[in-house]
Order: structure tokens, then sequence, then C-alpha cells
């Protein structure tokens, strides 16, 4: 099936026809079918298909490698400069590898080429508004089709296409669909607009997607971006924390509807009670916890060496690594604790490949797309992108690793382009309104 979404893909990219459809294929492939891959059991068989999207990513750098008739692109220039910064810094460290640690060219390209869809920042603000905005609608539907799927099958107890785990006696329902919040925040800026009626039916199927899952940081990601997004919509400030309250107050209220949430989070302030009490630095019961020490062992380690603090490890696999770390999930194919591949968390990987100097240039990046934000402060796109990113950088990206992976920053990427659209329209009808006047 990858193959041939990637030829249907290459067919677009190649005549220039449907390019919003490649780009649905594109974030399709780089996402494992919007994480779909993981929730659709024994309904098709799914590769490894991410390196689909890099492929493509690559045929349309080099195929729309002209300049952008749009001149407002020198607005994008510091995201791209902290790009090329962030590349040659990975070079940098890949010429470490072959030259110091002699990691194999086949282990660099294995574990650090998901970082190349970055160079969708050259290539996506190219292509015209229209099709970026399409290319979000069609995802929008997608999304909601995989949401209310993972909703019914909770609610109904069946499993025909989902996945469930149980805990304590509780099932926990299907992870989200991979831009569920993203897409919830959209609907509640309006960015996305519809009719009340059809508002809430879609954020209450966003929103209980993201929650059957029953994790915490998903939970608190979804408090960390509406709070973004209340207090950039309002324009009177108390009254937007006054909102926060009672958003705080109803996400408790919801919990106990969902009796494993609700015990998780019982747990979580448990375990940072007995982490404060704890003498041992290996007490890791409770998933808090565990991800938390996973992330203090590894920068330990890395102070253990000046040159693997200032540059990472860098990218041997996991099979040559020796075992070093002792807290991780337990990789039953070799019978030791897993010591590179944090699914659980994004930090240790990015600190652990990159290194200190590597995690600064990441947050530079993380910000820059943040504040462009900025450009168009009560746009409902930008508060949107801005919130989702700061959910991802604060909830998030402490209960899973997409956030440290190249494939992540496509959909922020289309974001940023279409909002540089927005800034050149808006400074356009200005010059147009003070000529007239």
């Amino acid at each position: 099936m990858d193959i041939l979404l990637v030829i249907l893909a290459s067919y677009f990219i190649l005549n220039k026809v449907k390019l919003e459809w490649a780009l649905v294929i594109i974030m399709a492939l780089g996402t494992k079918l919007f994480q779909a891959s993981k929730v659709f059991k024994d309904f098709l068989y799914i590769p490894n298909i991410q390196d689909g999207a890099l492929i493509l990513i690559l045929l349309m750098l080099i195929l729309y490698n002209k300049k952008s008739p749009c001149a407002g692109n020198a607005n994008l220039k510091p995201i791209h400069n902290i790009t090329y910064i962030f590349f040659a810094y990975f070079a940098f460290t890949i010429f470490i590898d072959l030259v110091i640690n002699g990691t194999s060219i086949v282990s660099v390209l294995k574990t650090s080429r998901h970082w190349l869809c970055l160079f969708a920042v050259l290539v996506i603000p190219k292509l015209p508004y229209n099709v970026l905005y399409k290319a979000i609608r069609i995802i929008f539907y997608i999304t909601i089709v995989i949401s209310a799927i993972n909703v019914i099958e909770f609610i109904t107890g069946t499993e025909y296409f989902t996945n469930t785990t149980m805990e304590d006696g509780v099932r926990r329902g299907a992870l989200p669909s991979y831009y569920a919040l993203f897409y919830l925040l959209a609907v509640f800026t309006d960015y996305i607009k519809f009719s009340k009626v059809k508002k809430y039916i879609y954020l209450a199927i966003l929103a209980a997607s993201l929650l059957v899952s029953s994790t915490r940081s998903i939970a608190l990601g979804i408090v960390v971006g509406v709070a973004v997004c209340i207090y950039f919509l309002s324009s009177n400030k108390f009254m937007s924390f006054l909102k926060l309250g009672f958003l705080c107050i109803f996400i408790y209220i919801a919990s106990f509807a969902m009796p494993t949430l609700h015990n998780r989070f019982n747990k979580a302030f448990d375990e940072f009670t007995s982490m404060e009490s704890s003498s041992n630095d290996l007490d890791v019961e409770g998933n808090m916890t565990f991800r938390l020490y996973m992330l203090a062992e590894r920068y330990l380690y890395l102070k253990t060496s000046p040159q693997y603090y200032l540059f990472g490890i860098g990218n041997v696999i996991e099979q040559d690594f020796p075992t070093t770390f002792y807290i991780g999930g337990f990789n039953e194919e070799m019978q030791r604790p897993t010591q590179l591949n944090t699914g659980d968390i994004s930090w240790p990987s990015v600190i652990l490949r990159l290194g200190m100097i590597g995690l600064v240039l990441f947050l530079i990046m993380v910000f820059r797309f943040i504040f462009f934000t900025n450009k168009i402060p009560k746009d409902r796109m930008c508060i949107t992108l801005k919130a989702f990113l700061i959910s991802n950088l604060f909830a998030i990206s402490f209960a899973a690793n997409i956030f440290s992976r190249g494939e992540f920053w496509i959909m922020p990427i289309i974001c940023i382009a279409m909002i540089n659209y927005l800034y050149l329209y808006s400074k356009q009808k200005q010059i147009t309104e003070n000529t007239n006047n």
C-alpha cells in the first residue's frame, strides 16, 4: 500500500496536479497513516512507510527548486537560517560519527534520516495557498473519521479496527489520531469554522478520542493547548484566567467518567511524592517516575564525556550500543532494557543523539516557529499553531517521541507557509488602503 501511495503522490508532484493530495499522502506516510497503522489491526499490512514521505519531500525539493514567486518568503529567513544551522551541526555530528566514533554510514541513515523531512521548509512555502488550505481541510475529515471509530469502538467495547489495553481491570482506548489535538484546537479557535452544532459535535469527537486513551500527558496537552487559545483569543485577561479555571475543573470532573484516567492522575501525584522521599534512583514505579528517571539517567551518562555532553553519542543503532542504561522499556529481542529508542518520551533521544548543543539548536528552532505566529497575533491559524506547539513542547513530548522526529514538523511548516501568505496579504491590503487615503 505504501508503494502505491508513493507512486500516486509522485504522479501528482511530477505533473503539478492535485498537489493538496500529494501533501496529504506525504503526511499520511510520515505519520504511519495518521497513527492509524497502530490502530487498525489486522486490516491492512503496514510496513515501515515513513521513508515514503521523505522520498516525496526530496522529490519536491528537486523539482521545485526555483525561487518562489512569493517575494515575502524573506519573512521566513529566520526559520530557514536555523534549519540550515541545524543541518550544518548535524553534518558535523555525522563527521564525528564516521571519523571518531567509527559508526557505519548504514547506522547513520537508519537513525537520522527522518530529520531530512525538515527540508519541507524549503519547498512547502513555494506551494500556492489554496493547495495548503485544501490539504489542511482534507486531513481534518480523515482525522474525524479515525477519531469517531476510536470513540465508537471504545464505547461499544468492540475491536474490529482498534486495539485496547487493560489497566487495573479497566479498559484504555486506542491512541488518538496523529493530528487530533491540532484539529481540536483549530475547531476551538474557529480557524476551521462550522455552525455551532457541528462545532460542538466535532469538538466532542476529537476530545473524546484524545481522552479515551487515558494518557495523562494528552489530557494535560489539551489543557495547555486550550489555555493558550483562551489567553490569546480573549481581550479580557481576567476572564481568560477565569475560563481556564473552569476548564481545569471540567477536566477534573470529566475524569471521573473515565476511571483509568482519574486513577492515573492520582498515581502521578503519588509518584512525584515518592520521588521526593526516595533515596534510590532506580525506584521507578509508575510511568511518570519511569520517564523522568529515564531522562536523568541518560543525561548523567552524557556528563561522563565532554564529547558526548556537547555533541551526543551520535547515530549508533540500538543493536550496536552496549547495555549502559537500566531504565527503559524491555526489549524482548535483545533481552535487555531499551537503550536508545525511547518511544515514551522525546527528550532522552534528543539529548542522546544531538548533545547539549543540538538540544539548544532544536529548542531555538521550536521557538522560531512559535514566535513566527506573532506576525498576526489575533489570527486564528496563528493561535492554533502556537497552542499546538506549546502543548507538544510542555506536555505531549513527555508521553511520546513524535516531537523529536522530523515528520512531526510537516504540519507546522504548512501552517507557517499559510501564515506567511496571510501576513503578506494583510501588509499589501494596508499599503493599498494607505495609498487610497
